[in-house]
């Protein structure tokens, strides 16, 4: 079963965690989709931050292993 997985973090990280992923075999290909601006709520407040977006191509036999790392690194 192939997987997207979409994960956003700071413009500065993206490419570093994407060549990771992809180095380790946790994804076949991740797209960097930038200049995406995101508001969200942080600690009761409404903030708003210039970020990117991965769309992750994995395995449903790698997600597991895929989550746990992202988790790792993010």
């Amino acid at each position: 079963m192939s997987l997207v997985v979409l994960v956003t973090l700071p413009p500065e990280r993206a490419y570093e965690l994407a060549r990771v992923l992809v180095a380790e075999h946790l994804a076949g290909s991740i797209n960097v989709l930038t200049g995406i601006q995101s508001v969200y709520r942080w600690q009761g407040d409404v903030a708003e931050d210039p970020e990117s977006m991965l769309l992750i191509k994995t395995t449903g036999e790698k997600y597991l292993e895929l989550e746990a790392r992202i988790k790792e690194l993010h």
